[in-house]
């Protein structure tokens, strides 16, 4: 491999890891704007107990998809700094030998932790969104089924 396509391949790479670490944070703020203005804004809750289920399901899975979505966003810059440490090292070795340092730029790989958390916050933000809809069909279907005030069934 040459030193252009090292190169390349380095620049591919930070290209990507920009774009995953937006998409993150367009997600992480998504469900924080989410959760506060559930929590904020306090709505309504009708004694349908599926609704219930379905409010709780999206708070949760809310407050879930923020703390998988800091994870995810922390394994970059866990990367980051493996990498520097990975770096370190071999600087360490090559000087103590009176070597050259290393041609090849040095790659690491992130934990499966990591790359689980951004899996399970885009998961629990989907489960979120999905609580949210199911909540606002059943509290419209049945505020729509009951008699007007004042009337018997």
């Amino acid at each position: 491999m040459s030193r252009e396509d090292e190169k390349q391949r380095l620049d591919l790479n930070d290209k990507a890891l920009d774009l995953r670490m937006a998409w993150y944070r367009q997600l992480l703020t998504l469900a924080a704007g989410g959760l506060t203005l559930l929590v904020g804004l306090n709505p309504e809750i009708p004694p349908i107990p599926m609704a219930r289920y379905c409010l709780a399901t999206a708070l949760v899975a809310l407050g879930l998809s923020i703390l998988f979505g800091a994870a995810a966003v922390y394994r970059d810059v866990y990367w980051q700094e493996t990498l520097v440490v990975e770096y370190d090292r071999e600087l360490r070795k090559a000087q103590e030998k009176r070597m050259p340092l290393p041609a090849r730029p040095i790659f690491g790989k992130p934990g499966k932790l990591y790359k689980w958390c951004g899996h399970l916050m885009v998961v629990s933000l989907i489960l979120a969104v999905t609580a949210l809809v199911s909540f606002s069909v059943i509290v419209t279907l049945d505020f729509q089924l009951l008699p007007p005030a004042g009337q018997n069934p």
